[in-house]
């Protein structure tokens, strides 16, 4: 059975999940706070709450798990989540491209295990989307940013109007439609940048560094309309969201 009182330290949840891989009540919110943990770890280079050694030996347990789980297991969707965000997060500190490759190959298999209409599916969407990202920005390789577009498209479609999924969404498809239009100067990519950070930054709340990114984006993103067509109005809505990109 596995404990009542979890420890938080993402190694310790790992062996609370190992205890009852499939027994949904139980493993569940175990599975949750462990991908919450990794998470935090992909985001941050920072190993003083989830050292090297841990983070590799969680990776084989999830990896052993996953092998070993049928394809029927309610729960295999859960366990290729956080073996995905774990082989993200370890790629972020050492760079090794086959570990975002092997998280990419998982959250894809996570989603073949995710019906459509899982309300689950749009934030383990966005998860696989990440993954994406990384792999485009490394290799920039464009069918890579196809890719990542009709992702993020899939979770704005799919996620509840309004959410933070939909605005962090929103967000990352505007850089990346921005990211497209560098490559292949096409205008209706630049038009749908600024029209999806606007709505972003309509749907934002009040997480300083959220609006900051999404503001700089915006900025650039107008900055170069204002280039192409020299419109003073254009120039002046991207001076203020360069400014409110800084406050």
């Amino acid at each position: 059975m596995c404990e009542d009182v979890l420890n938080p330290h993402a190694l310790d949840l790992l062996q609370d999940a190992l205890a009852c891989p499939d027994v949904i009540g139980e493993v569940l919110p175990i599975l949750q706070q462990l991908k919450a943990s990794l998470a935090a770890a992909h985001a941050s280079s920072d190993t003083s709450q989830l050292a090297d050694d841990d983070l590799d030996e969680i990776i084989r347990g999830l990896t052993g798990t996953v092998e070993t789980l049928s394809a029927s297991a309610s729960l295999k969707a859960e366990w290729l989540d956080c073996l995905g965000v774990a082989l993200s997060a370890r790629y972020e500190r050492r760079g090794n491209i086959q570990d975002i490759d092997k998280a990419i190959h998982f959250l894809q298999a996570m989603l073949d295990f995710t019906l459509n209409d899982d309300p689950s599916r749009p934030q383990r969407l966005h998860d696989f989307c990440l993954a994406l990202h990384i792999r485009a920005s490394k290799l920039r390789q464009l069918e890579n940013l196809e890719r990542l577009i009709d992702s993020l498209r899939e979770v704005v479609k799919l996620a509840p109007d309004g959410n933070s999924l939909m605005c962090r969404a929103l967000g990352n498809l505007g850089t990346a439609l921005q990211e497209r239009f560098r490559r292949l100067d096409a205008e209706a990519d630049l038009q749908a940048a600024v029209a999806s950070l606007k709505h972003a930054l309509e749907l934002a709340g009040e997480d300083a560094e959220e609006l900051a990114g999404m503001n700089y984006s915006l900025g650039s993103a107008l900055y170069t309309q204002f280039e192409d067509n020299d419109d003073l109005e254009i120039l002046n809505n991207a001076i203020a969201s360069f400014q409110r990109a800084l406050q």
